[in-house]
C-alpha cells in the first residue's frame, strides 16, 4: 500500500493536470469559435461576390413536391375498412361521430380488428 504522503502528492498532481486539461479545452474552444467566425465571414463574402446558391456549393435543396413526407401509420379503421385514421390531426367524421356517441375508439384499433378476424 502507498504511503499517505505519496497518495496526497498523486492527488495533488492529478488535480493540477485536470485543471490544465480544462484550461486547454477552453482555449481550444475559444480559438475554434474565433476561426469559425472568420470562416463564416469568408464564406459570406464569396457567396455575395459570386452570387452562389446552395446548389452551386453542392447542397441539394429538394422542392416541397420532391420531398417525401413519411405518413404516420394507420391506427384506426372503420368496420367496413373504408375510413382510416392515424390518430393524428382532425379525426374523420366517422370517428368524430363515434366519439359523440360515447364510443371507445379502441374498438376501431387495427390491432384489435386483426385479432378479432383471426379468431
Amino acid at each position: 500500500m502507498l504511503p499517505d504522503d505519496e497518495l496526497r502528492q498523486f492527488e495533488k498532481e492529478r488535480q493540477e493536470i485536470e485543471r490544465q486539461r480544462r484550461e486547454l479545452e477552453a482555449k481550444i474552444q475559444s480559438r475554434k469559435q474565433e476561426l469559425k467566425a472568420e470562416a463564416i465571414k469568408q464564406v459570406l463574402t464569396l457567396v455575395k461576390t459570386f452570387d452562389l446558391t446552395l446548389e452551386d456549393c453542392g447542397f441539394r435543396c429538394p422542392s416541397l413536391e420532391e420531398r417525401e413526407r413519411a405518413r404516420p401509420p394507420i391506427k384506426f379503421v372503420s368496420p367496413d375498412g373504408q375510413v382510416k385514421w392515424s390518430g393524428r390531426g382532425v379525426a374523420p367524421k366517422f370517428f368524430r361521430d363515434a366519439l359523440d356517441r360515447g364510443e371507445d375508439l379502441s374498438i376501431y384499433l387495427i390491432e384489435n380488428l386483426t385479432k378479432d378476424s383471426s379468431n
